[in-house]
């Protein structure tokens, strides 16, 4: 689009009262996630300027394939952030950590759930209570003081060190603290005010807290169009994970309805994604489907990919 192109739009979309986006979200390739099947199938990754939402029953990995895109993009040197109302900032660290180490040779393998119970094995309730309300420079205090309990051959801690080496770490930012759909709505738009136009990746819709709205449907309709709207502004892409409704021993063919609490957060994403386990290749790795019912940015498969989900390693691929 030329510069007089944009003037003129810029001049009718005023006339109308609305605050056109010079960036417009359309002129930006989708973001690539790193999990080369999604990418393909999708036309080159996450749209920008809309939310893809992802869905799926309890358990097949939903969350998985939040931190395997978390990761991905930051892997490629973007600046993604994980919006997590579930589970603890930790756990996705370590999740992260766990599947570096199953993806990068010369590391040591590790379940991220045992590591983590075993290096809390290590501390009282009391210390550990501390630590988690300790400020960021006493952390660091104590991380010194008590250096010989981290263990520097400790796989976990390996492992995330060599993705702060590699910078993964420190741009795979996770954020806990972010529990209500307005807050999410507002990071979405300060980010986008420093120019920073990475994913957003929200796990997960539900959880939201949507002051006013009492009844899921409502709630849930808010979230679909406050997200859309945020997007479309920023011009960045989102990923909603979303649980999926009770569904009848007839509702086999994924839809749109088929995410919780409202039609509208199939409708309105710019994708949508149904996750359905195909059972266990061996202990580790469950057979996934991922059936892409909606991509307005390209064509939806005839068919689910087949993609592999290793919980115990946080990966997803």
């Amino acid at each position: 689009m030329d510069d007089s192109s944009r003037a003129y739009l810029q001049s009718q979309w005023d006339e109308f009262g609305g605050d056109f986006e010079l960036e417009y979200a359309l002129e930006r390739d989708p973001q690539p996630t790193g999990i080369k099947a999604l990418d393909d199938a999708l036309g080159g990754g996450l749209a920008c300027g809309a939310y893809t939402i992802v869905g799926g029953t309890a358990g097949v990995g939903k969350s998985a394939l939040g931190c395997a895109v978390l990761y991905g993009i930051a892997a490629q040197g973007g600046n993604p952030i994980y919006v997590s109302c579930e589970m603890p900032a930790q756990q996705v660290r370590m999740r992260l950590a766990s599947s570096h180490a199953a993806r990068t040779p010369g590391l040591v393998q590790f379940e991220w759930g045992r590591a983590r119970d075993a290096f809390r094995a290590k501390f009282t309730k009391t210390q550990l209570q501390r630590f988690q309300d300790a400020t960021e420079e006493q952390r660091i205090e104590w991380a010194g003081r008590y250096s010989d309990r981290f263990g520097k051959d400790d796989p976990a801690i390996r492992a995330w060190r060599d993705m702060m080496w590699r910078g993964i770490a420190q741009r795979a930012m996770v954020r806990e603290d972010i529990q209500s759909l307005e807050g999410v709505a507002s990071l979405i738009e300060e980010r986008a005010s420093f120019g920073i136009r990475d994913a957003v990746i929200v796990d997960y819709a539900q959880l939201l807290d949507v002051p006013g709205a009492e009844k899921e449907y409502d709630r849930m309709t808010t979230v679909s169009r406050t997200l859309q709207q945020a997007a479309k502004r920023a011009g960045c892409p989102v990923l909603l994970i979303s649980s999926l409704k009770n569904l009848g021993k007839d509702e086999k063919e994924p839809n749109l309805t088929w995410f919780r609490g409202s039609g509208y957060l199939g409708y309105d994403a710019g994708a949508a994604i149904v996750l359905k386990g195909a059972g266990w290749a061996n202990q580790d790795d469950m057979d996934v489907e991922a059936y892409i019912i909606k991509n307005r940015t390209g064509r939806v498969p005839d068919g689910p990919l087949q993609m592999v989900s290793r919980p115990k390693h946080g990966l997803f691929e």
